[in-house]
């Protein structure tokens, strides 16, 4: 509910991604409200809740149809809006007429693919600022005078201490392949080529270090488009690769991994690292887009060149063959010190007193 006594901030977002912004705002105190998006027919609804909450600023993390309903607010109630940049839209962009081209013919898929980049570009250029979830987006996307990194919470925070985590019998009931062996990790949303191909380029390698050993597992989790090349690659590659599919509470997976696996060309800060930090599980992964500000190599991982495959296996047995234990406890000091719930929630609190106060000024 709107309270005026104080700032107002308005959030439009589709689904759970939202808690990553009204978690952290929550955490501080920040007068919010929140619509969750569903379909274009919410398009007009949303107009005139924009215009009923009379918000002091909005924040979305969708653009596209969305990005153009806060055009049109900006336009007919003068309300300022921010956009929260949880990925390279461009490169998505590219991802989406990929896949609409498999699906359609050329015609339909660039006639998609023309209106949702033109839509995406005249919502982004008429926003009051971005908030780029990384340095890497921000160095693609710029400064339009008011913009900021502000980094993805971890919303899965393991705050049990290690020997808590350790006697914690609620994460221990996760189906582990076999006590005798390792445990390797890979969460990946399927739904983009270019995070798929990049597992699978690692696959090819880390494949022959599972079975020169004999005494590891990697499990894989999660769904998508390019399910199926996943599967495929694993089969032919390796019998020491499981894929689990979809699955709804991950945190058993965190606890018993011995490290996380995160090979990929397009995340922008995925938050699998962010989460096996919180668990004290290290990151193996490609020194590639957002994963190279979250790993401090050689202190909460390794980041690895995929172009250099006895480099990729070297590092994998390093984490295989030692305790690691001052580099899980580095994961977790890490990802507790800057993506907590509450940090994130004093960096969107600064960014806001900050913009309606250049507003009101300026």
């Amino acid at each position: 509910m709107n309270v005026k006594d104080r700032p107002y901030v308005l959030v439009i977002g589709a689904s759970e991604r939202t808690e990553k912004i009204t978690k952290p705002l929550s955490a501080v105190g920040i007068n919010y409200g929140h619509i969750d998006y569903k379909s274009k027919s919410d398009i007009v609804s949303i107009l005139n809740k924009i215009k009923t909450e009379d918000p002091d600023l909005v924040i979305s993390d969708t653009l596209g149809t969305i990005g153009i309903t806060l055009v049109a607010s900006k336009i007919l109630y003068s309300k300022p809006y921010v956009i929260r940049l949880r990925g390279d839209v461009n490169k998505e962009q590219e991802e989406w007429l990929k896949k609409y081209y498999k699906e359609k013919d050329m015609i339909s898929a660039a006639k998609i693919f023309i209106s949702r980049f033109i839509l995406t570009n005249i919502s982004m250029k008429g926003a009051d600022g971005l908030l780029p979830v990384s340095d890497y987006l921000s160095r693609i996307y710029g400064d339009n005078g008011n913009s900021e990194v502000i980094h993805t919470p971890c919303l899965i925070m393991n705050d049990s201490d290690h020997n808590s985590k350790l006697n914690n019998t609620k994460l221990k009931q996760v189906e582990r392949v076999d006590s005798e062996y390792n445990m390797l990790l890979s969460v990946m949303n399927m739904g983009f080529y270019s995070k798929v191909k990049g597992l699978i380029d690692g696959l090819e390698i880390i494949s022959d270090v599972l079975d020169e050993r004999g005494d590891t597992k990697l499990i894989i989790l999660g769904d998508g488009e390019y399910y199926e090349e996943v599967l495929q690659a694993s089969h032919r590659l390796s019998d020491h690769i499981e894929l689990q599919g979809h699955i709804s509470h991950v945190e058993p997976y965190y606890y018993n991994a011995d490290a996380l696996i995160h090979f990929s060309y397009l995340d922008a800060y995925p938050s699998t690292v962010l989460e096996a930090y919180s668990y004290r599980t290290p990151v193996l992964a490609n020194r590639s887009v957002g994963m190279v500000e979250q790993i401090d190599n050689g202190e909460t991982g390794y980041l690895v060149d995929l172009s250099k495959p006895d480099q990729v296996k070297s590092r994998l047995v390093d984490l295989l063959d030692s305790e690691n234990v001052e580099m899980k406890e580095n994961c977790y000091r890490e990802v507790k010190k800057n993506n907590s719930i509450e940090s994130i929630g004093k960096k969107f609190q600064l960014y806001i007193n900050n913009f309606l106060h250049d507003k009101s000024t300026g």
